[in-house]
Order: C-alpha cells, then sequence, then structure tokens
C-alpha cells in the first residue's frame, strides 16, 4: 500500500517537535502514515467534512505530524482514496467481466463496486481527489474491453463511440455518488437506480421490429423499453424467476404494479434477489409493487 502513497507521503519528513535535532526512522514514520489513514478512512466516510484536527485525535498522533505527511486536507483524502481503489479492483476483477452477456456483467459490476462503497463510504465522497484520471484508468481498461466484447455480440448498442459509451458509464456512477453523498439518494436505492439508467443507456435500440411486450436481443434477453411505454424486464434475473413470471404472464416489469410482492415471492423460482432486482427496477421507473 504504502508504495502507492508515495506521490503523497514524505516517510522521512517529520514533525521536529516530536523528536527535536532528530529524524524519526522510517519504520516508525511508516506507522503513523498507517495509523493517519486508518483513522481518515473511518472519520471521513462517517463525516465527510471532519477536520485534519479530528484525524490526528483519532490516529492518536500530533496535527503537526498529520500536516507532515500530507501537507493538505485534498492530499490526504487522496492518499485514502488511492489506497481504497485496490478494493474496489480487486471487487470487480472478482465478478469476472468475461463471463456471459456483457449487460448481466455490467450489472454485476455495478453491485460488487457499490458494495465497496457501502464498505468504504469515503469512496463515495472522494471523487474531487487528486489523481482521479490515473486511479480511474485500470477502470476504464476494464470497462472498454466489457463494452466492446458487448458491442460484437449485438449485447450493447454501437450507435456511439466505445469511449463515450465508457465516460458515460463512469458519469453516472460519480453522479449516482454524489447524489447518496449529499442525502438526495438513499444509498439502498442507489444500485437499482444505476442498474436501470445504465441498461437504457447501452442496450441496443431495436429497428424496424415490431411493437411487441418486449424486444430481445439474439440471446432471447429483454434489453429495451419500446417507444409506446412498456417496460422490459431488468437485466440480472436468473433463469428460473424469468420462466416463473413468463408462466404466470409477466413479460414486461410495469405489469408487475399490478402484483403484490407477497403473491409474486409465492410463484415458484422467484427468489428474494430476484424480488429485490425487481423491485428496484419498479422504483427507477417510478412504480411499485400493488400494496
Amino acid at each position: 500500500m504504502l508504495s502507492r502513497l508515495r506521490r503523497y507521503v514524505n516517510l522521512d519528513k517529520v514533525s521536529e517537535l516530536e523528536r527535536p535535532g532528530g529524524r524519526r526512522p522510517r519504520a516508525d514514520a511508516a506507522r503513523n502514515v498507517r495509523a493517519i489513514l486508518d483513522a481518515a478512512t473511518t472519520l471521513l466516510g462517517e463525516r465527510p467534512d471532519a477536520s485534519m484536527d479530528a484525524v490526528a485525535a483519532a490516529a492518536g498522533v500530533s496535527r503537526q505530524t498529520v500536516y507532515a505527511h500530507f501537507p493538505t486536507r485534498a492530499e490526504l483524502v487522496g492518499a485514502v482514496v488511492d489506497a481504497l481503489s485496490g478494493h474496489a479492483l480487486a471487487a470487480i476483477d472478482a465478478v469476472d467481466l468475461d463471463r456471459g452477456d456483457a449487460l448481466d456483467a455490467l450489472v454485476r459490476l455495478v453491485e460488487a463496486s457499490w458494495a465497496t462503497f457501502d464498505r468504504f463510504p469515503v469512496l463515495l465522497h472522494g471523487s474531487d481527489a487528486p489523481g482521479g484520471r490515473e486511479r480511474h484508468e485500470p477502470v476504464v481498461e476494464r470497462l472498454t474491453r466489457l463494452i466492446r466484447r458487448g458491442r460484437r455480440a449485438g449485447e450493447i448498442s454501437a450507435d456511439q463511440p466505445v469511449s463515450w459509451q465508457v465516460a458515460a458509464v463512469i458519469a453516472l456512477g460519480h453522479a449516482t455518488g454524489e447524489e447518496v453523498g449529499a442525502g438526495r439518494l438513499p444509498a439502498g436505492k442507489a444500485p437499482g437506480i444505476l442498474r436501470a439508467a445504465l441498461t437504457r443507456l447501452l442496450a441496443p435500440v431495436s429497428s424496424g421490429v415490431p411493437s411487441g411486450p418486449s424486444v430481445r436481443n439474439r440471446q432471447g434477453k429483454a434489453r429495451v423499453m419500446p417507444t409506446d411505454g412498456r417496460i422490459a424486464m431488468p437485466t440480472g434475473l436468473g433463469k428460473p424467476a424469468l420462466r416463473a413470471l413468463a408462466g404466470a404472464g409477466y413479460t414486461r416489469l410495469d405489469q408487475l404494479a399490478e402484483v403484490s410482492e407477497k403473491d409474486l415471492g409465492k410463484l415458484h423460482g422467484m427468489g428474494p434477489k430476484a424480488l429485490r432486482i425487481l423491485r428496484e427496477a419498479l422504483a427507477a421507473n417510478g412504480l411499485s409493487f400493488r400494496d
């Protein structure tokens, strides 16, 4: 971790007030850095406006020591986000973006990312930290590879440039994070709203296809909300849930506003995850299950 922080941290520079006339050993300085970052991770997640003094008190070091390693608050926030970005990247890689339908893989990426945000809330508040472009490069590379794969398979629209699609995905993620951080969007609703927005943004738009309950890609998965206002089922539903819905006559998401969640849960193949995905997709479209 410390190797990634060299651009922020000078491990040799320490407060002369703590050791007059001498230089603190590097191992001691490294321990201070770890303590400061741990304290800042917790405090900034709870209180995005936490001061450097508060971080110093929580870390058990002096204010001068914090400023010796992190001359500005922006550099401290950047170091925290930089250290935690490794967790976010590991979570993305764990969902295996090369497996299955590209839009389904993107949904898994969104869910994994938000699980990391839930674990480390400071990531929601650190988008303006220095080094953002460099920090995004590994994510951009993975998103580009995923979107290119989806375009080749006909699972993602080829109507816009790949670079624009990647930038739009990242921008939507930041916008969602900012809304959650500002308290205008409940964190629990964010993944569903972001999932629905990304699906609408990237799903291939059909041309010359007759109107119907939904427009499907060549794998037979509903992807597009047709112009007649009907809403396709969200991505991420497993085959048992889709079979259960189709067997009950539900081929569109908007139809589920006429059924209660309790009744839907009685269908064989409908589990808690499927109900959650449907609930979030309904909410993202301004709908809900019937009371």
